[in-house]
This record gives C-alpha cells, structure tokens and sequence, in this order.
C-alpha cells in the first residue's frame, strides 16, 4: 500500500498518565505515536525517525528535555526533526529563552489546553524541512527500549 503515512510523533515523559494522555490525543488526530518514559539514545531517535519530538522537559533522569534536544540538534541523523518541549517550569524556560528560539525549539507550558497542544504539533510538523514520509513509517514500527507504540487510524 502506497500514499502518505500519517506523522510520527515520539512523546517522551516520565508521567505515565501524560503519556496515555498525549497519545490518545494524538492517535486521535491521525498521528502515529510512540511513547518513551525515559530519554531516548540518538541513535533510537534515528532509527525511529519520527516526524517529531514531543519532550517533557523536567525528567526524572540525569538528562532534562532540553538537553536531549540539544543532543538531538547536534547529530547529524536527527537534527532535522523538530522538537517541542513541554514544562510546567516556566522559570527553567525563561532562563534558555535564548538558546530555544535560536534552535527553533517551541516551548508548550503546562498546564496546557490539548486544541493548544495540537496546533503546536501542527505548526512544528508545518515548519519542518522532512519530507512526507510514503507508505509504512518506520516511527509506528519499531520502538526504542521502554517504548510503546500507538497508531495512526
């Protein structure tokens, strides 16, 4: 089968009930979604190749989403992937104001209202420099190491 697969979104959040959340929203738009509790390695990212990034930004892990988004933008495999980033820590944001708008990085505040969420996601899928992807995509396959995967309709 042929055509246009739907986007590929890689919600990354150590909140399960996040994760439930941001994938039964975005299956429900159309997205193919794979969901990661934990900071993906680059190199699963790449494998993945998600349309996007969708990162929380305070993990419980060494690594904050920012960090994984600066890591993201510096390799060559994944540096075309757009990243959103969410967080509830305004003042974390303030801080790398800067440093988010130089890397086209938006940045969601949460709480945040899901019509919001979705345009964000839009947008950053409307601004990205991949191409559609034709036929099955390789983001709604395979899933990194404490993935789970959610389909497009």
């Amino acid at each position: 089968m042929t055509g246009t697969a739907p986007a590929g979104i890689l919600v990354v959040d150590d909140d399960p009930a996040v994760l439930d959340l941001l994938r039964e929203v975005l299956v429900e738009e159309g997205y193919a979604v794979v969901t990661a509790s934990a900071p993906p390695a680059t190199a699963e990212v790449a494998h993945l190749q998600p349309d996007l990034v969708l990162l929380d930004h305070r993990l419980k892990a060494m690594e904050t989403g920012w960090d994984v988004a600066q890591r993201l933008g510096a390799d060559p495999a994944t540096a075309a992937i757009p990243v959103l980033l969410c967080t509830a820590a305004a003042r974390d944001v303030r801080c790398l104001v800067d440093e988010v708008t130089t890397h086209d990085v938006e940045v969601i505040l949460k709480p945040f209202d899901l019509d919001d969420l979705v345009a964000a996601v839009r947008r950053a899928l409307a601004r990205s420099p991949l191409p559609p992807r034709q036929g099955s995509r390789r983001c709604s396959v395979g899933s990194p190491r404490g993935c789970h995967r959610g389909g497009g309709r």
